[in-house]
């Protein structure tokens, strides 16, 4: 079952299985994604979302006498995360030029039992490395943004969230995150996650000789923790536990991730 909504400036895609009874099921993952390039109010490019008439990654430009703007939105085959760009230059010929990528995945995943310990485990630590940058170039005369985030949450409340935000006027042109922390986690508890990658450009009276790039990209990596249990021997909490991501993130059986696209994953779970 699909069901689409449509707009302008983003489509929403939720995929949803028709699965057996399970404990604390998960929700298939959600993409939104949008690409949208102007130059002057009258000349405008855009695409929006996964539909299988269009190919991603989103990409496209819109290129005249003395100006150009492209950007991309791209979701890596060999990995779930996010790039988002867009490039502008200026000589001539224009008055307004503008240029917006933005790519976002919201996913679930839990702590899911393997197989019995020999000890009663109520917790089971949980890596997650999350990693994100921003940047962008210029001087200004065309100002150019760029932020990338990952927030996590439990339904009892958040458990982490990381950010970053620069751009071509504030004098902080690149950032990032990397951060490993770790949570305690019971069996079937379900975990929300998001993450965002988005670009923009924009200039109006523009200058000539202007150019700006914008570019932001985050991935997170979520994994039991290679520890002991307490108790139990030298037994590993891997030995017993894993973690299930919600369909069409990362649960790909069907198909090899490494030699998948973002579209032809999405197709699984339509």
């Amino acid at each position: 079952m699909s069901r689409f909504a449509l707009s302008l400036s983003s489509i929403c895609i939720v995929f949803a299985l028709g699965a057996g009874p399970v404990a604390a099921q998960l929700q298939d993952v959600e993409w939104n994604e949008s690409l949208n390039l102007i130059a002057n109010p009258d000349s405008m490019y855009s695409q929006t979302g996964s539909d299988p008439a269009i190919p991603e990654p989103l990409s496209g430009m819109l290129a005249g006498s003395g100006y150009s703007i492209g950007g991309s939105v791209t979701f890596a085959s060999g990995a779930p995360n996010v790039t988002s760009d867009v490039q502008g230059s200026y000589q001539s010929g224009l008055f307004y030029l503008e240029g917006s990528a933005y790519g976002r995945i919201d996913f679930e995943f839990a702590v899911r039992l393997v197989t019995t310990p020999p000890i009663s485990v109520s917790s089971v630590p949980v890596n997650v490395h999350v990693q994100g940058t921003a940047g962008v170039t210029g001087n200004g005369d065309l100002f150019a943004a760029a932020w990338s985030s990952v927030n996590i949450a439990t339904g009892s409340g958040p458990l982490g969230g990381w950010m970053v935000q620069v751009d071509n006027s504030s004098g902080q042109t690149t950032d990032n995150f990397n951060e490993s922390p770790q949570y305690q986690l019971a069996p079937d508890t379900v975990v929300f996650g998001d993450k965002t990658a988005s670009a923009s450009i924009q200039g109006e009276g523009l200058v000539p000789g202007s150019s700006a790039t914008a570019t932001a990209w985050v991935d997170p990596i979520i994994e039991i923790a290679d520890e002991p249990i307490p108790g139990g021997g030298g037994a590993s909490y891997r030995d017993f536990f894993d973690i299930e991501f919600a369909d069409g993130y990362a649960a790909l059986d069907e198909l090899a991730i490494q030699d998948a696209t973002w579209e032809e994953i999405k197709q699984l779970y339509r």
